[in-house]
């Protein structure tokens, strides 16, 4: 018995080495055999569930860890991974009901109301996310983690004041926790005779404890001079904030570039023409653009009409492709599955995810911004979906995209090189999208919005086939929760200081602005 327990923990060893070392044909091979010999091995299915995560087989990844469920009901780790698979499967109906069950027999584990708050953010759940995170903080006052994650919740659904209190908090009990200045900086706009310059300052001095740590201080002191109109300082912060962050990323600009590009030529007239938009029924209603572009202010926009509500950033059609293609989760073996996919079945998978997420409206949003890569394929697989497409200045988008460091994705924006790279590409892909499918999506000017608010918002309202409503025009009243990049800005009326900021860094800027000239951009 002893002997095979010790087998079984060597093979689990060298399968956990083949997947780190992402060898994945072999580890499939080896966990296969693995299974006939122990079948019933709780952490060998768990860990060939999460090899099959890796190839993109999300139905078989979630049956293997639900035959370790049933080898261990009881066990709360599993428990808690299969309702996270079950997520990336699209069953936000199980999930949430599941999590509803769970709350009733926690008890004092400040540990699973944690996990239970992160699982209901990831179903978009934000007002379960926080009575959640509420009971595991008040088990806990003193564990720094969960009161990060209480002070996030609370900027989601727009408690700015209390969150700056417990990022304070936070600060005072743990001065290591970089992101908590971060994010305290977010909160509203420092001023000469209120900000945290000098103590971010004598921050930036000490050794940082982790990585990341620098790029979180610097974006956080850029933003405070930038609050302050001291833009050589706020730049040099940006600046060195970026390049730390760079320095971190093992990215390749050139391969979101060619993925582009290939989609220009895949996706041409003869594949899309395949399907026509049909507004006969209610759809989905998809905005994208670039980060930081405007797509959340749309987005807000629409939210506050009374036939609307919206998802925010959320995956699910990216990860209903992953599951329909069953190419692994590589975007260029995607890519070339695609004209071969099943696009109804595509198109159902999406609906079903986003039904499950328990919103009433007639009309659901879809806000991720990068589902303009999805655009021919969104168009082919949900022919009523309403697609928007939020466009702004190419200078203006690309320095907003530069001075913000995002807490995932968009690994290209931390250098000029590669963001001026980037934009090419898009500006590319999305031209062939307006050529090959000329009538299919609104585009918006972020200028045109912001200086003709009311008549942009009818604008997207007629397209979206709804009559007008005035809640459209105090969006920034709209106490619905936001858990992006904008989560602060989202509560604040429309302004206009924000179109051709990049002016006001015209010098600093001339770098990027004359390399996206040499790529063809307009600018």
């Amino acid at each position: 018995m002893q002997a095979e327990l010790s087998e079984l923990q060597a093979s689990l060893a060298h399968l956990q080495h083949l997947l780190q070392s992402r060898k994945l044909e072999e580890a499939e091979q080896v966990s296969k055999n693995m299974l006939s010999r122990w079948p019933s091995a709780t952490p060998l299915l768990m860990l060939s569930a999460r090899l099959q995560q890796m190839l993109g087989d999300f139905d078989e990844m979630l049956n293997l860890a639900e035959r370790a469920q049933r080898v261990e009901p009881n066990n709360l780790t599993v428990r808690f991974q299969v309702l996270e698979y079950r997520i990336y499967c699209g069953q936000f109906r199980q999930v949430l009901s599941e999590l509803s069950k769970l709350e009733s027999r926690v008890g004092t584990d400040a540990n699973v109301w944690r996990q239970i708050s992160q699982l209901y953010t990831s179903c978009g759940k934000h007002q379960e996310a926080f009575r959640a995170i509420a009971r595991a903080h008040n088990l806990a006052k003193r564990d720094a983690n969960l009161l990060f994650n209480y002070s996030s919740s609370l900027i989601a659904l727009g408690r700015l004041d209390e969150a700056e209190k417990g990022l304070e908090q936070l600060i005072q009990m743990s001065p290591h926790d970089y992101p908590a200045y971060m994010n305290r900086t977010s909160l509203r706009k420092q001023t000469e005779e209120s900000n945290h310059i000098q103590e971010l300052h004598r921050v930036l001095q000490q050794p940082f404890r982790h990585a990341g740590g620098e790029a979180q201080i610097c974006y956080a002191l850029g933003k405070e001079y930038e609050d302050l109109k001291r833009s050589e300082e706020a730049f040099s912060h940006y600046q060195r904030g970026a390049s730390a962050r760079r320095k971190l990323l093992s990215y390749r600009v050139e391969a979101d570039v060619q993925l582009m590009d290939r989609m220009v030529k895949v996706f041409d007239e003869d594949l899309l023409k395949t399907t026509r938009a049909d507004f006969s029924s209610a759809g989905p209603i998809f905005v994208m653009g670039l980060p930081r572009s405007g797509t959340t202010l749309v987005d807000r926009i629409l939210a506050s009409h009374s036939d609307i509500e919206s998802l925010g950033e959320i995956n699910d059609f990216a990860l209903a492709l992953v599951r329909t293609a069953k190419a692994g989760t590589d975007k260029h073996k995607i890519l070339e599955a695609a004209p071969k996919m099943d696009l109804r079945l595509l198109g159902e998978r999406y609906q079903e995810s986003t039904a499950g997420r328990g919103n009433k409206a007639k009309f659901l949003v879809d806000k991720t911004p990068l589902n303009y890569l999805y655009l021919g394929l969104i168009h082919l697989a949900l022919p009523n979906a309403r697609i928007i497409y939020v466009r702004r200045n190419p200078m203006d988008v690309c320095f907003a995209m530069y001075k913000t460091l995002f807490l995932m994705g968009y690994p290209f924006s931390y250098s000029f090189e590669d963001l001026a790279q980037y934009y090419a590409a898009f500006d590319r892909l999305m031209r062939h999208w307006q050529k090959v499918l000329p009538d299919r999506f609104l585009t918006i000017d972020y200028e045109h919005l912001v200086a003709e608010q009311e008549a942009v918002s009818r604008q997207l309202l007629d397209y979206c086939g709804l009559d007008w409503d005035e809640n459209c025009l105090d969006f920034h009243t709209n106490s619905s929760a936001s858990a992006t990049a904008s989560a602060a800005q989202v509560r604040q009326p429309i302004y206009r200081s924000s179109v051709d900021r990049w002016k006001l860094y015209e010098t600093q800027l001339e770098p990027l602005k004359i390399r996206l000239l040499e790529l063809g951009v307009s600018v």
